[in-house]
């Protein structure tokens, strides 16, 4: 629904309503809302794992995969079994994918 708000006001400049949404956001020097929440995302999850944030026990809400001869970083992210559907969109499921590739 934000992002249709979005797509909206994009159209309000008279010089911008021909063009696509893409295209408008650019000239504009946006982005979707989307990725900018994504890149929230990431940012926060960076902090939580380097200890920013005062939080006893963040393996409650992150746990790392415990393989040693991960590829790449040893960061990487376990994903964890949502109970309930509400729970799959936690910050902790929904940000394991982007943040291990």
């Amino acid at each position: 629904m934000l992002e249709k708000v979005q797509r909206r006001t994009t159209k309000l400049p008279r010089e911008l309503r021909n063009l696509s949404y893409e295209q408008r956001l650019a000239n504009l020097g946006l982005s979707t809302l989307k990725s900018r929440r994504e890149r929230g995302d990431l940012i926060e999850t960076y902090k939580i794992l380097n200890k920013y944030y005062n939080i006893p026990n963040f393996e409650e809400i992150f746990s790392k995969k415990s393989n040693p001869r991960l590829r790449g970083y040893g960061l990487k992210l376990e994903y964890q079994q949502a109970s309930s559907n509400p729970s799959k969109h936690f910050i902790s499921n929904r940000v394991i994918q982007m943040w291990n590739a």
